[in-house]
């Protein structure tokens, strides 16, 4: 089971007690957990800019991955999220609960040494890896002075790509299953049920609409696909 955590902005330009600017977008902002398979959305919470019936405080991000991550405990999963999230207490409280995670850190974080910032004298497609107990931290130069921190506690070998850009295993991993969220947010935008409106609690309305429309086309298309696959090996059985 492979999980993506990461953002959703429910676009809305209205008054609304928690709309969040985010670069060229206004709105409601959502944290979502996807299958980074299909994008089968698995829970999702909106962000208010409160913690309960408190201002929200330093911490968020690790309170909001265990709180989606809650019901996936013991499962030996894997989550991927990118730095706003990412921390090496986060990560260790996962793991304690039997669920590995992999994201892109901060390079301001007390966790990363010296050595894995941008450096001058470091090459091109060159890469650092550190080991601590059951954390992995790498740093790989995509560019000249400019450098990617990944954590992870999935992998504990140095593996490498053999072609030329020399991409840490990490690096690919990350890149593979990051795309969960994004995947669910371009389907439910492709085929929307929204209206337009100015009133808030119709337009989260319209997204729970294209929400669980998804999870009913996702849901019919994998029982389809598993259909078909039992039709082939009962053919395959009888010819045998």
């Amino acid at each position: 089971m492979n999980i993506t955590i990461d953002e959703q902005m429910v676009v809305f330009r209205d008054k609304c007690p928690f709309r969040r600017i985010n670069t060229d977008k206004y709105g409601m902002k959502l944290f979502c957990a996807c299958d980074f398979t299909n994008g089968y959305q698995l829970g999702a919470i909106p962000y208010t800019c409160k913690d309960g019936n408190v201002r929200a405080t330093a911490g968020l991000g690790s309170r909001i991955v265990l709180k989606l991550c809650e019901p996936y405990f013991g499962s030996n999963g894997n989550i991927t999220f990118d730095n706003y999230f990412t921390n090496m207490n986060l990560a260790k409280e996962l793991l304690q609960n039997k669920i590995t995670s992999v994201g892109t850190i901060c390079k301001n974080k007390t966790c990363v040494p010296k050595e894995f910032l941008p450096n001058r004298s470091r090459l091109e497609f060159s890469s650092l890896i550190g080991f601590q107990k059951n954390c992995s931290l790498v740093s790989y130069v995509s560019k000249k002075k400019k450098t990617v921190i990944l954590l992870s506690t999935m992998y504990h070998t140095p593996n490498v790509t053999s072609n030329e850009i020399m991409k840490p295993e990490i690096i690919l991993d990350y890149n593979m299953t990051k795309g969960g969220v994004d995947t669910f947010d371009q389907m439910i935008h492709e085929y929307s049920s929204k209206r337009k409106t100015n009133r808030w609690p119709l337009a989260f309305f319209f997204n729970l609409l294209d929400t669980y429309a998804l999870a009913a086309y996702i849901i019919w298309t994998e029982k389809i696909q598993i259909g078909i696959l039992k039709l082939i090996t009962q053919g395959l059985q009888r010819f045998s």
